[in-house]
């Protein structure tokens, strides 16, 4: 895995490997992931995509909602998220300030997902999913906090800014990433087979 800061405001990032499952518990009725994510879940990619965002429509995705798109669904828990236009591409940021809580799952899998995140405010934390035996697992965590910054902040008003890209083992492809807690601005999401 390739963490990349690009702006001179250092994360804390702390990585660490995980095994849990990602799954909803207690929340309404269960759906299968098939049915959510399509058929070819769990199925290798034979194509990259550039931004897997760039199907996207402006709007909101209220909370405990679904929005579908061509690459990915993105699901909603107790905050909702919103996709917009930032200058030439769409974004997926968070209502909230904290307790943020989405799950982006991929129709397909990949071996190499990269996606641009801008942090705002509290402590985020964000997963890679793969699909093992009949249920999604968080194999990689980032947690990203926000250091106090002194004296100029630049243009960018003190956001900070990273490059995560994730290269999954064989066998154990990306089928989704989970994020939860601060405001965060996901944003050229790419995948790789």
């Amino acid at each position: 895995m390739t963490l990349q800061s690009v702006v001179p405001i250092m994360p804390a990032l702390q990585v660490s490997k995980a095994v849990a499952t990602s799954a909803r518990s207690g929340q309404g009725p269960s759906i299968s992931p098939r049915d959510l994510v399509g058929p070819r879940l769990g199925i290798l990619a034979d194509e990259p995509v550039t931004d897997a965002l760039a199907s996207a429509q402006e709007g909101v995705i209220p909370p405990q909602g679904r929005r579908d798109l061509m690459h990915l669904v993105i699901l909603t828990g107790d905050a909702g998220a919103m996709l917009e236009a930032d200058s030439d591409r769409m974004v997926l940021t968070g209502i909230r300030g904290a307790r943020n809580d989405c799950r982006l799952l991929l129709r397909q899998a990949y071996g190499t997902v990269r996606c641009e995140v801008q942090s705002t405010g509290a402590e985020a934390h964000l997963g890679f999913l793969s699909w093992r035996h009949g249920a999604f697992e968080e194999v990689q965590t980032i947690h990203i906090q926000r250091r106090p910054v002194r004296g100029y902040q630049g243009g960018n008003g003190g956001r900070l800014i990273t490059i995560v890209e994730y290269r999954a083992e064989p066998l154990r492809e990306v089928h989704g990433l989970v994020w939860r807690g601060g405001l965060l601005r996901i944003e050229s999401l790419c995948l790789t087979p």
